[in-house]
């Protein structure tokens, strides 16, 4: 099981995926777009889930994009929750995307910032009759894996 988790700004081809500026501005709002991807290519597996939290200062817009399974938001523990029932051994498209937002404060300037925290997984194996779990970095705005935003991630004012 791979697990995947990137925030993005461009998509790959280029379009544009996010809102507001980029670096991110004091008092102005920007949008990102965090995805998740499960890749299995081993045994039959079930209950996948990951989760994240998000940091006091981003927002749930409620914008998604969903291929597999069932994506949840808490606002009072601010989680993100994506389940899965079942993930086959053939692979699959097993896909989400979410916008969170970031308002920038003063105390930010010069600071990159934690977009998504506590990223965690967890499936349990069929075969193997077994738990696999791991966790995965913290997204921030430095978005390493958006080729065209990477390395416009600090906050300016």
């Amino acid at each position: 099981l791979n697990v995947y988790s990137a925030g993005y700004y461009y998509g790959p081809q280029g379009d544009q995926l996010g809102v507001g500026p980029l670096p991110p501005t004091v008092d102005i709002p920007t949008a990102y777009w965090i995805f998740w991807e499960a890749d299995n290519l081993g045994n039959d597996l079930k209950d996948l889930s990951i989760t994240a939290e998000l940091p006091e200062n981003v927002i749930w817009t409620n914008n998604k994009s969903l291929l597999a399974g069932n994506l949840r938001y808490g606002q009072i523990g601010r989680r993100v929750i994506w389940t899965v029932d079942e993930i086959s051994k053939n692979g699959g498209n097993y896909k989400i995307g979410f916008e969170v937002q970031v308002i920038p404060t003063k105390d930010d300037i010069g600071k990159m910032l934690n977009l998504l925290i506590g990223v965690k997984y967890s499936a349990f194996d069929k075969f193997c009759e077994r738990e696999i779990e791991g966790n995965l970095k913290a997204v921030t705005t430095s978005l390493e894996f958006d080729r065209l935003a990477s390395g416009k991630g600090v906050v300016i004012e």
